[in-house]
């Protein structure tokens, strides 16, 4: 995946409005843009995909660390970022304790972008598993109800 749908990713992550080509984020990301037609500006928080500054800038990236700190699974298990000199570490406490995501080789910065993209992805298959988990037990408790019909019962 490249940097561009990584930093979708992320934006989809914090919850903001995302469609085919850009992405609005919060008001305090506002930049100006210069007219270029005529002396004059105006601000926007409305960003072309490729536009997403996650990976290159801190002020955006925290915003997505911030978050992941700040989640908290049905299961109870919520999430610490620890960043060092030369890798990043997520780790999980509540129904474990343990690293789930370590990042290093690169700046402070890439590790930091990798793990966020990494914990997303995993969090996003986590939230998918237990949809799928949450209709089958749905479906047991109503008794399998259709279950005949699968068959070619009545």
């Amino acid at each position: 995946m490249n940097t561009t749908e990584n930093n979708k990713k992320l934006a989809e992550f914090l919850g903001w409005e995302t469609n085919e080509v850009e992405v609005i984020a919060p008001k305090s990301l506002e930049v100006i843009v210069p007219f270029e037609t005529v002396k004059g500006f105006f601000t926007t928080s409305v960003f072309k995909h490729e536009e997403l500054k996650f990976h290159n800038d801190w002020n955006w990236l925290m915003m997505a660390a911030k978050k992941i700190e700040t989640v908290e699974t049905k299961d109870g298990r919520t999430f610490t970022i620890d960043m060092h000199r030369d890798n990043v570490i997520i780790n999980q406490y509540g129904k474990y304790n343990n690293e789930i995501i370590v990042t290093e080789g690169g700046t402070r910065i890439e590790n930091l972008y990798k793990a966020c993209i990494e914990f997303v992805e995993w969090y996003n298959k986590e939230q998918s598993d237990n949809a799928i988990i949450n209709s089958l037990d749905e479906w047991a408790k109503s008794g399998f109800a259709g279950i005949e019909t699968m068959f070619g019962g009545k």
